[in-house]
């Protein structure tokens, strides 16, 4: 595992110019070329201090086998891996992973600096990411249904507040049998995990990029997987009973 700050990062993916990068916003948009050279000199000297790379005589510089993996995935992943954990209902931070067709690179904001953590394959990626999910391990037996994503939405924040009663009165004014209700109510009331995975295939071709993923609702020992569908030119989510095993298989074909 290795910790930057988002100049240093940024310095390094700038040899790959021009790329779009997922993930990490320019920290040096509006400032002067001159500027950036200095920061950029200060950032090298304390790569060099942190022995992550080493400046070569002519001045060129040569980094870690491992954090030139790291860059590498960074700037041309076949898939990248968009992971948005608001199981606590705090406002979360969004976490990246780029893969290749073997390896994955793990990246994370965090108050020290961008955590860069290296999978040498994807199932080690996939254990990491559903080893941060408190999901039970055997779920209950639940309904399946389909509920108006602003509904959803609504009554999830309302959780979120602790106002149960609006939420369930918000709830009876849908369509959903009392089974699907309370089971949902339920769920949030007991929230166990909430997340979403956004999976960008072939990034940097625009011909061939494609979009997939889906998110889930863990509460009372129950599991959905929870998916859009456009229905009367509206937007639903389905909620489908399932298991860890299956999560992890449905991101694993998905990658």
């Amino acid at each position: 595992m290795v910790i930057l700050n988002t100049k240093s990062l940024w310095l390094l993916l700038a040899e790959y110019a021009p790329i779009t990068i997922v993930g990490i916003e320019n920290p040096y948009q509006g400032w002067l070329v001159k500027d950036i050279e200095a920061d950029a000199e200060k950032n090298i000297q304390a790569l060099k201090a942190q022995g992550l790379l080493t400046v070569d005589e002519d001045e060129s510089y040569e980094l870690t086998p491992n954090l030139r993996k790291a860059v590498d995935l960074i700037a041309k992943p076949d898939t990248i891996v968009i992971t948005l954990d608001s199981s606590s209902g705090l406002t979360q931070e969004q976490t990246y992973s780029y893969l290749n067709q073997e390896e994955a690179l793990y990246l994370e904001h965090t108050p020290e600096g961008l955590r860069l953590q290296h999978f040498p394959n994807h199932p080690d990626l996939l254990d990491f990411l559903f080893s941060k999910l408190p999901l039970p391990e055997n779920p209950k037996d639940s309904t399946s249904f389909s509920i108006s994503e602003e509904v959803f939405f609504q009554i999830a924040l309302l959780s979120i507040q602790a106002k149960y009663n609006e939420a369930l009165n918000l709830l009876d004014e849908t369509d959903l049998s009392e089974t699907a209700r309370n089971e949902l109510m339920e769920a949030f009331q007991n929230r166990q995990a909430n997340a979403s995975f956004a999976i960008l295939k072939d990034p940097a071709d625009a011909d061939t990029q494609r979009v997939g993923g889906f998110g889930l609702l863990a509460g009372g020992d129950r599991l959905w997987s929870l998916k859009p569908i456009e229905k009367l030119s509206k937007t639903f989510v389905v909620l489908t009973p399932t298991n860890p095993e299956k999560l992890r298989a449905e991101l694993a074909m998905l990658l």
